[in-house]
């Protein structure tokens, strides 16, 4: 009310001045208020781009290692069809899709990978 006041005790002149000064400034602040939320708009977009090429390649990832781990325990060794479908698998997927892993997850798939190569061959019956 106060603000009214002094406003209404300025000259015409003075008045209409000083509203063609705000109206620009209005107009800047509206502007620059429009294109912060465009840029939150393009960048929501980007990041959603971004989640739904990160499951498409975890799902296919993921899918090719389980049809390889399944051809490989097909017609070859055992060791490395578990080592396709195992603990790596749900490591895979879950570092595209969740898009994090902790440190179990990393130490189950080390032991499985390297678990295999301290068993020996199954050329034969072990000799006692």
């Amino acid at each position: 009310m106060e603000i009214a006041r002094a406003w209404g005790s300025l000259p015409a002149k003075h008045l209409e001045r000083v509203l063609n000064h705000l109206e620009k400034e209005l107009v800047r602040e509206h502007e620059y208020r429009m294109a912060v939320h465009q840029a939150q708009e393009e960048r929501g977009k980007r990041l959603d781009r971004l989640y739904m090429a990160g499951l498409v390649a975890g799902f296919v990832l993921c899918a090719g290692m389980l049809v390889g781990g399944v051809l490989v325990g097909m017609h070859g060794p055992g060791w490395l069809a578990g080592v396709l479908c195992g603990p790596s698998l749900i490591a895979v997927g879950a570092l595209f899709v969740l898009r994090r892993t902790n440190d179990s997850t990393i130490r189950e798939v080390g032991r499985v990978a390297h678990g295999p190569l301290d068993v020996p061959p199954a050329d034969g019956p072990p000799s006692s």
